[in-house]
């Protein structure tokens, strides 16, 4: 019986460890950390930390937004292909949220 047991434990390790080791499908890497969407290179920038807040608006007529920085509303329009542009200094009047990143 204790043989048994051994034998059925061995061979699922045997399974196991062979399943792991196999390549994905189509070369992809299955790590979830690695199938984030990135944006594109294009679209990376570094914005600082300061707060200069701007209240920017865009021309498809949606409600201000508000950004903690003209970069951080740069790159909120690469990211996201808007064209909001700064129309005040400060937060929107109003606004219920600001983008900080």
């Amino acid at each position: 019986m204790k043989f048994t047991a051994c034998l059925v434990l061995a061979v699922c390790l045997a399974v196991i460890a062979t399943v792991s080791g196999l390549p994905a499908k189509n070369g992809q890497i299955q790590n979830n950390q690695h199938n984030k969407k990135k944006p594109p290179p294009k679209c990376i920038e570094v914005c600082t930390t300061q707060y200069t807040p701007v209240c920017a608006h865009d021309e498809s007529g949606n409600p201000p937004m508000s950004f903690g920085s003209e970069c951080v509303m740069r790159k909120y329009n690469c990211e996201s292909a808007k064209k909001y542009a700064k129309k005040s200094d400060g937060e929107c009047p109003g606004s219920t949220g600001i983008r900080l990143a």
